[in-house]
């Protein structure tokens, strides 16, 4: 057999064997975010930025940034053009809005209206390292970064600033035990001195703990319920919920 005629046979088989795989090509591209649970929650200039933890399957752009009223209710929704990125940590330095992925650590950093400035890879977090949560501490201007050892309650945070570029700190370990090791820590935020951490303990209940550079621990506890994401605005923590409500728990 020439070349030639080898190579039909294995393009013509190609073919038919992709058509066997597709007997439906269509993709589904329907805009589907309405009954997806929220992720993390930022306060930025007076609202609170969410996105949807997408669940619905389909193809395209699915995930967007919400902007709602501290009444919880829904002022507006920008098109990220993202999808297949599930549940997003955020965090926001008063100008920007950040995002980060659980699976691989991807960063994107969006404008308050929905504007995508840019993403780029976190080159600690992988295999070994799951990004777990991020806050902006504006007392250092700096990021900073949870990551876990899945399967553990062993905990690393590394600190990123201005932003995110140059070198991270060096980064600190932590043992926190009071989490469930499923999930394990989610999101995060930052009140003056003290990084809170949200997640769940082994009961399913929501826990919310705080600590601060002295070695001083504050935790709160709801029970029986699972809450997405974490602020801070003034002197209260803002909790967010899947179904898209909210609750202010005032600060120790």
């Amino acid at each position: 057999m020439t070349n030639r005629a080898l190579l039909f046979v294995l393009l013509a088989c190609s073919l038919l064997a992709l058509a066997a795989c597709n007997e439906d090509p269509e993709v589904d591209l329907t805009k589907d975010t309405l009954g997806d649970p929220l992720g993390d929650i930022v306060a930025l200039d007076g609202h609170l930025f969410a996105t949807n933890d997408d669940r619905s399957g389909n193809g395209g752009s699915q995930v967007d940034l919400f902007k709602f009223a501290t009444d919880g209710f829904a002022v507006d929704r920008f098109d990220l053009g993202i999808n297949h990125v599930g549940y997003l940590a955020a965090a926001t330095d008063g100008d920007f809005v950040y995002l980060q992925t659980r699976d691989n650590g991807q960063l994107f950093r969006v404008s308050a209206v929905g504007e995508m400035d840019w993403t780029r890879v976190d080159p600690f977090a992988g295999s070994d390292q799951r990004a777990s949560g991020m806050a902006y501490s504006a007392d250092v201007d700096s990021f900073v970064v949870i990551y876990r050892q899945p399967g553990t309650a062993s905990y690393t945070t590394l600190n990123y600033g201005p932003g995110f570029e140059g070198e991270s700190s060096e980064p600190v370990q932590h043992y926190w035990p009071q989490f469930a090791t499923d999930p394990g820590v989610i999101a995060a935020a930052w009140s003056p001195g003290w990084l809170w951490k949200l997640g769940f303990d082994e009961n399913g209940n929501t826990l919310i703990l705080g600590h601060d550079g002295g070695g001083n621990t504050y935790s709160i506890v709801i029970q029986d319920v699972q809450a997405s994401g974490i602020s801070v605005v003034d002197d209260q923590l803002w909790v967010s919920y899947p179904d898209r409500s909210f609750e202010a728990i005032a600060l120790p």
